[in-house]
């Protein structure tokens, strides 16, 4: 793995107590990405459904969502993290939402225009009245509740576009279903040349079904 040797480097950065996710402020987030470190399965497995519940709600995604992205690729790029397939997993539950593949050929424009007229600070305030759990009682705010939820998947899915190098590589792994995950995402994001040649190598020019 390039750069530095600990896949949560800059954990503690993120100002997660300001950040939001299903279920209020995400202070807790860091603990849940600490935890897919663990030596102890059980723990592992916990950590990936609360991450699951918290950040990936019925898929829908928070304010918090797409910071984790880049954690959970850097923990799945590490071959010290157990689980890795699993996380990979998670991955592509937060990146892609529950989209499913006869929705490709994406256009991420189109799908996500809604989300061009949302601010930081509105997308801010609807995250903090849902909550509280009285948006209902804002009917302005609540207006715009549902571009901030495009707005949120739009950014969790640019975040995992900054990853495909990693899933190129991922496409080599001997651990089928890491590799299937891989071409999976790969096949929603613009493919470069490394990417489809990457594909062609591993034998796999469709994504592999979850």
């Amino acid at each position: 793995m390039a750069g530095s040797t600990d896949p949560l480097a800059g954990l503690d950065r993120v100002p997660w107590g300001s950040l939001h996710h299903a279920y209020g402020p995400a202070a807790d987030v860091p603990g849940q990405l600490r935890a897919l470190r663990s030596a102890d399965a059980p723990t592992r497995s916990r950590a990936r459904s609360e991450l699951s519940g918290t950040v990936h709600h019925q898929g829908t995604r928070w304010e918090a969502s797409r910071h984790v992205v880049p954690f959970l690729a850097a923990l799945a790029d590490d071959p010290t993290t157990g689980d890795r397939a699993e996380v990979v997993g998670l991955l592509r539950a937060v990146v892609l939402g529950d989209r499913r593949d006869d929705a490709l050929p994406f256009d991420p424009r189109r799908a996500f225009a809604a989300a061009d007229g949302i601010t930081d600070d509105q997308a801010t305030l609807v995250a903090r009245h849902l909550a509280a759990g009285d948006l209902c009682e804002h009917d302005e705010i609540a207006g715009l509740a549902g571009d901030a939820s495009v707005r949120w998947a739009a950014d969790a899915f640019h975040a995992g576009a900054r990853h495909t190098d990693r899933y190129v590589r991922w496409l080599a792994e001997p651990d089928p279903q890491l590799a299937g995950h891989a071409a999976e995402l790969l096949a929603w994001f613009a493919p470069d040349e490394a990417a489809l040649a990457g594909l062609v190598a591993s034998g796999s020019s469709s994504p592999t079904p979850c």
